[in-house]
């Protein structure tokens, strides 16, 4: 079993993605025995949450897809839209 001081190391030194499974159990294990283990995998969550909503929200209308490709000339680069 490994110590909250170890377990915290794992968090803050380790990318999710890298972690083996015994290491996912233990940090699981450690979330519940420990209120500072759990604390610091609830942070790690919610700045994951986070980065997540920010990176995956895109920044783009659709009138500037439109203007980037070429609408308002009526050129849809290259393809003619249909009823217009």
């Amino acid at each position: 079993m490994l110590t909250d001081d170890e377990l915290l190391a794992l968090i803050r030194d380790r990318n999710p993605e890298d972690l083996s499974a015994d290491e996912c159990a233990a940090l699981q294990e450690g979330a519940r025995r420990s209120p500072r283990v759990m604390h610091a995998v609830h942070g790690c969550i919610e700045l994951e949450q986070r980065l997540s909503q920010g990176l995956g929200q895109p920044n783009i209308s659709v009138e500037g897809i439109l203007a980037r490709a070429g609408a308002d000339h009526g050129r849809y680069g290259g393809l003619a839209i249909l009823g217009t």
